[in-house]
């Protein structure tokens, strides 16, 4: 072989070099996206699932119902209280949980999230009010709307 055809031979093999590295970069960038995707799904999923098993809390104790659905009144010395904050301390779990995933959600679900927060808080207020007596626990966001929820359902009452 001459001097010439090891030049062509060592280009081609550099340019097939090239094509595999260039395949192989689009190949990695596919398999990232379909991560971000999973990662994406399996933070949806565990968010709402939350939110299932609280309201299968209601299916075990239905009497419960009212005070987060009916904006049903509810004074410490009541049988249901303690119950009903355990409930109310779940809804600000999953509220939590949600606004610190909400940049895995599709952009098109974060109006959601907001809306369901604002539908629970306009329903009850007892969970209104146990919201506001743990405002410290919330990220700054979720603070701000539910601190705006609760002003504004305070000036309509």
């Amino acid at each position: 072989m001459d001097s010439a055809n090891i030049q062509l031979f060592t280009l081609l093999v550099r340019l097939c070099a090239l094509g595999v590295s260039v395949v192989g970069l689009v190949l990695v960038l596919w398999q990232l996206r379909r991560v971000s995707q999973t990662i994406e799904g399996n933070a949806f999923s565990s968010s709402f699932s939350e939110l299932r098993e609280i309201h299968k809390v209601f299916v075990d104790y239905p009497v419960l119902r009212p005070y987060f659905f009916d904006d049903k009144a509810l004074s410490p010395e009541s049988d249901d209280y303690q119950q009903a904050r355990a409930v109310a301390e779940m809804y600000l779990d999953a509220f939590v949980h949600m606004y610190l995933l909400r940049s895995r959600f599709p952009k098109d679900l974060h109006r959601h999230i907001d809306l369901l927060i604002k539908d629970m808080v306009n329903r009850s207020n007892f969970l209104a009010g146990y919201l506001k007596e743990n405002y410290t626990y919330m990220p700054d966001p979720l603070r701000s709307l539910v601190s705006s929820l609760i002003e504004t359902r305070r000036r309509v009452k």
